[in-house]
């Protein structure tokens, strides 16, 4: 298959049989087991392209410049710094091009084998900088050269059913329509596709009408920033428009790309849809697959991270590929900035004190009413809480905190349970969330950007950085 040969180009299946974490991968949710049928007739007919350019070398980006308002006010390696760290490392922006992703090679797998073989509508979920919207530019960029139609959309809170889709159908490609068009000329069709915003309201019969009636090529639609969506009532729609398009095996898929822990929180499931949808969990990365995010971005930068100042990356990043683009990004603007292109352990460090600086603002005062004074046995409860296994979710419990302590402190905690629960209420600065679970409760923090913080101003007042 087209798609799933430009997938093997770039990324050669690790056929790893070791867990990610401690408590091993997330496996997609499916009620039924995943038999791959003959390939479909609805696959792209263009020819694959012989292969895919890799993105253009770092230049500076065309138009203004601050430095060029500055001038003689900045270093002189300003002008360069800017536009290798555009292209190596972009903590605040997602990965646009499948050689910088690292380590999602099987999430993309069983994507691509979901659209490809089981013609399956996607979800794809997870926490906060988990790369969520990377992967799914990723996606997109792999179905757009195997010759699928891409339309992508952002949701935002206040949109109805009728303006996200009218919104989305806006962007498809007329050819797509033409059959729907032909069907409203002839008097078939309730709703114009090419004036939708003149007619009447849109609901799943009339998309499902539109989108159900393309006869030419396949459509991928990703849906942007779900969870945004509140409203039960459009969830509900959603999900019957994705049954309908399932029983009509129209040649439109969607992917559904949200934040949430688990799948209930971004979407309403009812039994007869779980059997068209694939669920795809973007748990943590594991540690060399942070070693090869870093490699990859320094080898675009055209920098040398030394040994000692990867190793520190991955201890401080937790797993997370935000917080590892993070990282590298400000110790290597700190060692360009100093003239140098090798990145070294002090490199780091430097970056490491200059975020802690700029997330006060954020973070500190739900910091300060965790720690609640100067009490040594919780300033160790907070470093061990930040500092200990996790799942894949990011989730915890008072046992793994209790051992972290055990190993930091001498006096220990004598209740981690009660302490845990203290950080969940609005007087422990409400910096936790308990999942009550069995044998014991869970937790997880209610920002991972909180458990980065906490690290980092604990490490930072021990001297560790």
């Amino acid at each position: 298959m087209f798609f799933s040969r430009l997938f093997k180009r770039f990324f050669p299946v690790d056929r790893r049989s070791s867990p990610r974490g401690e408590a091993g991968p997330v496996r997609s949710v499916r009620t039924e087991a995943a038999v791959a049928p003959p390939p479909s007739p609805f696959l792209p007919l263009s020819a694959l392209h012989d292969g895919m350019a890799p993105p253009p070398a770092a230049t500076a980006p065309a138009g203004p410049r601050f430095s060029r308002s500055v001038h003689g006010l900045l270093p002189a390696q300003q002008d360069r710094v800017r536009p290798v760290l555009h292209e190596g490392f972009t903590p605040t922006q997602p990965i646009r091009h499948a050689l910088f992703l690292a380590g999602r090679a099987r999430e993309l797998e069983r994507a691509i084998e979901a659209i490809e073989y089981q013609n399956a509508h996607l979800v794809i979920f997870g926490e906060r900088g988990r790369g969520k919207t990377s992967f799914a530019n990723v996606l997109v960029q792999l179905a757009a050269s195997a010759g699928y139609g891409v339309v992508q959309h952002a949701c935002h809170a206040e949109a109805s059913f009728d303006h996200l889709f009218s919104a989305i159908i806006g962007k498809v490609r007329s050819r797509y329509l033409r059959r729907a068009a032909e069907r409203f000329a002839a008097g078939d069709l309730t709703a114009d596709p090419s004036g939708l915003g003149q007619h009447s309201r849109l609901g799943a019969s009339e998309v499902t009408e539109i989108l159900g009636g393309i006869t030419t090529g396949r459509l991928l639609i990703v849906i942007d920033e779900f969870d945004r969506i509140r409203s039960e009532t459009i969830k509900n729609e959603f999900v019957e428009l994705l049954k309908n398009l399932s029983d009509l095996g129209a040649r439109v898929t969607f992917v559904v790309v949200g934040v949430a822990q688990t799948l209930t929180e971004l979407l309403a499931l009812h039994l007869s849809i779980q059997r068209n949808l694939v669920t795809i969990h973007l748990p943590l990365l594991d540690d060399r697959d942070i070693e090869a995010l870093i490699r990859r971005g320094a080898e675009t930068a055209g920098l040398e991270f030394l040994p000692e100042a990867s190793e520190l990356v991955v201890q401080f990043a937790k797993r997370s590929p935000h917080f590892a683009q993070l990282l590298c990004h400000h110790g290597a603007r700190t060692g360009m900035r100093r003239g140098s292109t090798r990145i070294e352990r002090r490199h780091i460090i430097e970056g490491l004190l200059t975020i802690v600086e700029e997330a006060k603002f954020v973070h500190d005062d739900a910091y300060r009413r965790a720690l609640g004074g100067d009490d040594v046995a919780t300033a160790d409860l907070l470093f061990a809480t930040a500092q200990c296994r996790t799942d894949d979710v990011g989730q915890f419990t008072a046992t793994s905190v209790a051992e972290v302590c055990r190993a930091i402190s001498t006096n220990g905690t004598a209740d981690p349970a009660a302490a845990l629960h203290r950080l969940t209420l609005p007087e422990g600065g409400g910096i936790l969330k308990c999942l009550p679970d069995i044998p014991e409760p869970r937790y997880s923090f209610i920002d991972p950007t909180l458990r980065f913080y906490v690290l980092l101003r604990q490490a930072s007042a021990r001297g560790l950085i």
